[in-house]
């Protein structure tokens, strides 16, 4: 079982992208505004699938009571815009280094 909190990506996300912490668990909401956390926020759901053992409805949970479904779509959304901008590649890979190393 992992020592990695769900707090713990959130927060490397939310520095990394320069969002608050709290747009990571905010309701979801549509408009301009929001869509600017709304990508940090997939991100960081994606990482939560990698890193640690938790379930797609519980890591919902941990993003404003979000549904499962909704986490699988930020991942195949993440998978999908990482797989042709290696930019967002080595992004996605500095947080993960960041992360595992701060487990240890």
């Amino acid at each position: 079982m992992s020592r990695l909190l769900v707090a713990d990506i959130q927060r490397a996300v939310a520095r990394r992208y320069r969002v608050p912490f709290a747009s990571m668990s905010e309701p979801g909401t549509r408009g301009g505004r929001q869509r600017r956390k709304a990508w940090p926020r997939q991100v960081a759901m994606v990482l939560a699938t990698r890193l640690t053992d938790h379930s797609y409805c519980r890591i919902g949970q941990f993003f404003g009571g979000r549904d499962h479904s909704t986490v699988m779509y930020a991942c195949r959304a993440v998978e999908k815009r990482s797989a042709s901008n290696p930019k967002l590649r080595d992004s996605l890979r500095r947080v993960t280094l960041e992360l595992i190393q701060k487990e240890w």
